[in-house]
């Protein structure tokens, strides 16, 4: 039987069926498991919002793990009569839960009646031919997850936040946010933890579970923000002063001198044509344009980066007058022409003549994410507190930037691109140090401030919501 064929439970099963025995099990578990995962949000939403739930006061960890057990057993080994038994107890406190609480009944059946739709079927035949290959595979490929499945994770997610039994499902969060996107779950170093949780372990106090697994959440983190790391190219390197206990920022950027003679003899070139007392018969509104690029020489003179980040902004700013009608187009007019095209000559011949100007230039900036902007900023904010001078001012900065309408759509970007950069560097600067530091005095002394926002669950949370928008 083709797995085109499948197009319903019943044909789901015979096909399944009809594998031999060696795969059949392995790929009824994966199918299993990816619909459980697909469908989590809605009762993850109930519980985390309803919590407890019943007469048994139970809450969202039976179905994290009804969801996880199977998860992780098609891709290691879960020998452990617990799991299977947690597995069992976590599926029957689910059906409690559903059957006993108000409200919980509709969710069961709004996760049915998705999973009996006809659309569905198209992700469970890509399931099929995943659990032939790879199993590292986005849950919902293609146009993404469905807008009210995403609702009720973004739901989910604020609640858990706010446990007001002060639960920590931080690693939860990571975890089913890795489902979503075909990440690794490291499912060698979770299978036997899962060995060990007991029934009674899942139907009770969440933290003595979650707690368990911090040294995979610490994992999680770590590729997660070497990930950021490697998409955001900076030429700048984030380190630890520790005579004055203070995070630095240390270009690495390089450029030959005759290089960058010749870049900023074009810049010279480019502002001559509107600055100079001969310069009359073009009366445009460059002036911020040309104040812009005269900086480049008492600012960024020695950094070909940031020589690169300013042209960008002026052509962007030149091609959004041009779009309002405040400048004549190119073809309408030489100047604005031959001022274009310099800073663009420019602009290619430090993408030439330096790798970590290339490096940069090639990397993907993405549109501001409105919806973290706020939160990434205060990051800057926070790690501030524990920068040095210089770069406590560049993280000020480029937080007002991200933050402020009134800033061109580019300089916006850069700002999101950069904090992003330098949060990520920083956090890995921080962690390397606090590891180091066996002196207890110093080590409290360090983690105050920046230090002890980049370790914290708002830190992570922030990670995973940045990883949506660059990754």
């Amino acid at each position: 039987m083709d797995i085109d064929a499948v197009v319903d439970p019943e044909t789901l099963e015979a096909y399944l069926n009809g594998l031999p025995d060696e795969t059949r099990v392995a790929a009824a578990q994966f199918v299993a498991f990816r619909a459980a995962a697909r469908v989590a949000p809605m009762a993850l939403r109930f519980f985390a919002e309803s919590r407890p739930v019943g007469e048994r006061d139970l809450t969202a960890l039976p179905v994290w793990g009804s969801v996880a057990i199977p998860g992780v057993a098609c891709n290691a080994p879960t020998p452990g009569i617990a799991a299977y038994a947690a597995a069992r107890a976590a599926a029957r406190a689910a059906a409690y839960a559903a059957d006993a609480a108000a409200g919980a009944a509709a969710y069961a059946a709004g996760a049915a009646a998705y999973a009996a739709d006809a659309a569905y079927f198209s992700h469970v035949r890509d399931d099929l031919r995943a659990a032939n290959g790879a199993h590292l595979v986005a849950l919902w490929p293609g146009a993404g997850m469905p807008d009210a499945i995403a609702q009720d994770w973004a739901a989910a997610k604020a609640a858990f936040a706010a446990d007001r039994f002060g639960t920590d499902w931080t690693f939860w969060i990571t975890w089913y946010e890795r489902v979503l996107a075909g990440k690794d779950m490291h499912a060698d170093a979770i299978a036997p933890i899962l060995n060990e949780i007991t029934k009674e372990d899942w139907l009770g106090d969440p933290t003595r579970v979650t707690d368990r697994f911090d040294g995979v959440l610490a994992a999680y983190r770590e590729e997660d923000v070497d990930a950021l790391v490697s998409a955001t190219p900076l030429a700048e390197t984030v380190a630890f002063d520790a005579k004055n206990s203070v995070l630095t920022l240390q270009p690495n950027d390089r450029i030959a001198s005759k290089y960058l003679d010749t870049v900023l003899a074009q810049i010279d070139e480019a502002i001559d044509l509107f600055d100079k007392p001969s310069a009359t018969t073009n009366q445009f509104p460059l002036t911020k344009e040309i104040e812009i690029l005269a900086s480049i020489r008492t600012k960024y003179v020695d950094r070909p980066v940031n020589i690169l980040k300013t042209l960008r902004r002026v052509v962007g700013r030149l091609d959004t007058k041009i779009a309002a009608g405040d400048c004549p187009t190119v073809e309408q007019d030489a100047d604005i022409s031959d001022f274009r095209e310099i800073i663009s000559d420019a602009m290619l011949d430090l993408v030439a003549f330096s790798p970590e100007v290339k490096d940069y230039h090639e990397a993907k900036k993405p549109e501001v994410d409105e919806a973290v902007a706020e939160r990434l900023a205060d990051a800057a904010k926070e790690i501030a507190t524990s920068a040095d001078a210089d770069f406590a001012g560049y993280l000020s900065e480029a937080a007002f930037a991200l933050l402020d309408p009134t800033v061109d759509p580019f300089a916006r970007r850069a700002a999101q691109y950069w904090i992003v950069g330098t949060t990520t560097r920083s956090y890995k600067v921080a962690k390397a140090v606090l590891d180091e530091t066996t002196d207890v005095t110093k080590k409290v002394s360090i983690t105050a401030g920046g230090f002890h926002y980049l370790m914290s669950p708002t830190f992570r949370a922030l990670i995973d919501d940045i990883l949506r928008t660059f990754m």
